[in-house]
C-alpha cells in the first residue's frame, strides 16, 4: 500500500475520533515520520514517564506557539501507533480549552502550554508513535506533532538514539551538518529532525 496513503488514513482515523469530516488525502509532509498535514502548525509534545508504561498513568506536556488562532470548540486528539505498521493500538481525545492553564481562544502568536493526563493502552511495545493534533469544528487540523517512544533508560555500553528536532529563531550554523537528514545552514524558522547515534559508556561499577 502506498505509504503516504497509510499516513493519510492514521492521520484521518485520529481526526475522526470526534469529528468524522472529510480529509485532504494527499500533499503531507513533516518530520519524523511525514505524517502531519503541509498546512498544520507543529506542537511539542513530551511524555512522561518515558517510556509510558502499558496500562499505567503518564503526562502528555503539550505546548506551542502557533501563527493563528485557537478558537473555542477545539479538540486535542491523540494516537498510540505501532512504529513499523502505524497501526493504532489506542487513541482519546479531550477538549483543550478545559485543559490546566488554557483559555480559550489562544491569540495567535501567544505561547501556551498544558498537560493531560491519562491511563496508557495495554499491550504497548517497546517503541511506538505518539500522534496529537489540535483539531478545529469542520475538520480543520491547527497544529500536529509526531514523536517516537523509544526504549528507555540507555543500558551501560549499548547503542542509543537521540532524536532530535525543533524550529528555531535563529539559524543553526555549518557545525550541526553531519547528522542525517540534516542539511546546513539551518534557516530560521525552519523545522528539522534527525537522530544521533552513540554508544552509552558503562558506567555500571558506579
Amino acid at each position: 500500500m502506498n505509504r503516504n496513503f497509510i499516513f493519510a488514513f492514521v492521520l484521518l482515523a485520529i481526526l475522526s475520533t470526534v469529528y468524522a469530516l472529510p480529509f485532504e488525502l494527499d500533499g503531507l509532509n513533516g518530520i519524523n515520520p511525514p505524517l502531519c498535514p503541509v498546512n498544520a502548525e507543529h506542537l511539542t509534545l513530551t511524555v512522561s514517564p518515558s517510556p509510558i508504561v502499558s496500562g499505567s498513568p503518564f503526562t502528555l506536556n503539550v505546548s506551542g506557539k502557533l501563527n493563528s488562532e485557537v478558537p473555542q470548540n477545539v479538540l486535542f486528539n491523540a494516537a498510540f501507533l505501532k512504529t513499523d505498521t502505524f497501526e493504532i493500538l489506542g487513541t482519546f481525545s479531550d477538549d483543550i480549552c478545559s485543559s490546566p492553564g488554557i483559555t480559550c481562544p489562544i491569540p495567535a502568536g501567544t505561547d501556551f502550554s498544558t498537560t493531560i493526563e491519562k491511563v496508557a493502552p495495554a499491550g504497548l511495545p517497546a517503541s511506538f508513535v505518539v500522534g496529537a493534533v489540535i483539531v478545529a469544528q469542520g475538520g480543520t487540523t491547527i497544529a500536529c506533532t509526531f514523536i517516537e517512544v523509544s526504549p528507555n533508560p540507555i543500558v551501560h555500553g549499548s547503542s542509543f538514539t537521540f532524536n532530535v528536532s525543533g524550529k528555531l529563531n535563529s539559524e543553526i550554523p555549518t557545525d550541526f551538518c553531519a547528522s542525517p537528514g540534516i542539511s546546513c545552514p539551518i534557516s530560521a524558522g525552519t523545522e528539522f529532525s534527525t537522530g544521533i547515534h552513540k554508544t552509552a559508556p558503562d558506567l555500571s561499577h558506579l
